[in-house]
């Protein structure tokens, strides 16, 4: 908008975009359509001083009815004047995180992250039904006639009032692998807002302080932008003892307090009460590399409706049967976006003894949390380890191509068609960004067709093959979303880590 103008302009612009990101709290689709609109608007006093409009008047060097027009010469063409080039476009300043300003913005509908809500409703239908709590104030004339008859006495019969099974508390893990999934949450926060299925619903962001050891964690009204400076509720607030009360951890359970066991002492108190599960971002076949592998991998069932997970009956996978010790720990049930997880779980947790829904038993305590080796280090170790130098260069570059090399073998070997798909549809892609891959995915995975001719790319876990694969990384000097400084994950740039783009 102000790129040729001068530096004062983009800096006027980039302060605005802070101020009304902090003080009004507007999105950054909000503060698009401000800028626009404050585009098309003319000041005032250019309207009253604008000249009149001259009146339409005929050519003179039009010729005459009737003219005779075979030897005369041809008019000239009118003069063809470039109109000046005008897009529905609100440019901002740089920043950290946001693309660059010779990149020319376009206005395309952003596909959602949960493209079947309808769907997800559907599967939690087990848990969706009504109970009886007390009396109405409305007649049941059948029971009432029928009273009647058999006691000869008048006396009317109520019909119970009826409400939702459950409440619903989302808990929404904020952590910095988390803002990839940001999208998703509000997708899942909106559809639970607007069927008004569960009986109450409470969605809370988890704040974790790592320098803690007793009392590290809180649970703070989503979003937690609106919110920053407010202490949070205890974990222990949200305890409901009749077991109405369903909880669901938004989490792929990568974070540092997963591993190092801080969110233990909540999740074996929630679990003694409550139905409580983890609705993880990422595939099954990805569970054992997140926190969840120190963990007893075991297959859930159960045969009294609304049970807390400790009564859960767990089943062994891959072994005779659990060991004594196995059998204390906290059983946790995990589900994922697909409607066929869900389904199963709410089955289970209604009391069908007939379904299973994979899960993991809580281990005692923590431990240490794993540092993820980049490519270039790995590089340096393997050249160290066969007695190398590590400034050579060239059998770095060496051993980057073959860990590039296997990391694709392996990604290839383990993940979906779809996934492998949308890996070569990015790979393609000049400018990678999450609302990118959400076009892409929208637009061109083509792997079905529902009834009324749409792409079938209704999956998320896709996305979280492509982008947990290790085949993709961050650009340098790209932030994230934090509380002073409110980017946005879409906005972030992503791209393959090196040699990967040249061997796909």
């Amino acid at each position: 908008m102000a790129t040729a103008e001068g530096g004062a302009s983009s800096d006027s612009v980039g302060k605005l975009i802070k101020l009304l990101a902090k003080e009004q709290s507007l999105s950054a689709l909000e503060i698009a359509e401000t800028l626009w609109l404050a585009l098309q608007m003319e000041p005032a006093e250019a309207i009253e001083n604008q000249p009149p409009r001259p009146e339409r008047k005929a050519p003179s060097d039009m010729p005459p009815v009737g003219a005779d027009l075979s030897n005369s010469d041809p008019p000239p063409p009118p003069p063809t004047t470039a109109a000046p080039p005008r897009a529905n476009i609100a440019a901002v300043a740089p920043q950290a995180g946001v693309l660059p300003t010779q990149v020319l913005p376009v206005w395309i509908a952003d596909p959602s992250m949960l493209r079947d809500p309808l769907a997800v409703m559907r599967a939690l239908k087990p848990l969706l039904r009504q109970q009886e709590t007390g009396m109405s104030g409305r007649l049941d004339e059948p029971a009432t006639v029928d009273g009647i008859a058999r006691t000869r006495l008048c006396l009317p019969v109520l019909e119970p009032e009826q409400e939702p099974w459950f409440d619903l508390v989302l808990v929404v893990d904020c952590s910095a692998s988390m803002q990839l999934w940001q999208r998703l949450v509000e997708d899942l926060v909106r559809i639970f807002k607007r069927y008004g299925a569960f009986r109450n619903l409470q969605v809370f962001d988890l704040a974790v302080d790592p320098a803690k050891t007793e009392d590290a964690v809180r649970l703070k009204a989503h979003p937690t932008r609106a919110h920053v400076d407010r202490p949070g509720h205890r974990p222990s607030e949200l305890i409901e003892q009749r077991g109405r009360r369903i909880v669901i951890v938004l989490s792929d359970c990568a974070a540092g307090y997963w591993w190092n066991g801080q969110l233990l002492p909540m999740l074996q108190a929630w679990t003694a009460v409550m139905p409580v599960v983890v609705w993880q971002m990422l595939p099954e076949w990805m569970w054992a590399r997140t926190a969840l592998g120190r963990g007893t991998a075991v297959a859930l069932s159960n045969g009294t409706p609304g049970v807390a997970n400790q009564r859960l009956m767990p089943y062994a996978l891959g072994r005779e049967a659990l060991t004594h010790r196995e059998l204390k720990r906290s059983p946790l049930p995990i589900v994922t976006s697909e409607p066929g997880d869900l389904n199963n779980w709410g089955l289970m947790l209604a009391g069908d003894r007939r379904e299973l829904t994979p899960g993991f038993l809580l281990p005692q305590a923590g431990g240490a949390v794993p540092r993820a080796l980049s490519m270039e280090e790995m590089a340096q170790n393997r050249v160290r380890q066969s007695g190398g130098e590590e400034a050579d260069e060239a059998a770095i570059e060496a051993q980057i191509s073959e860990i590039a090399q296997a990391r694709i073998e392996r990604f290839l070997a383990l993940s979906s068609p779809s996934a492998r798909r949308l890996l070569v549809l990015l790979a393609a892609a000049p400018v990678i960004t999450l609302p990118v891959m959400r076009l892409i995915r929208d637009s061109m995975m083509t792997d079905g067709l529902t009834d009324d001719g749409r792409p079938d790319c209704k999956s998320t876990l896709p996305v979280a093959e492509v982008f947990m694969s290790g085949l993709m990384q961050r650009l340098p000097e790209q932030e994230l979303a934090t509380a002073d400084a409110p980017i946005e994950a879409d906005l972030v740039q992503y791209d393959f880590v090196p040699k990967v783009r040249k061997l796909l």
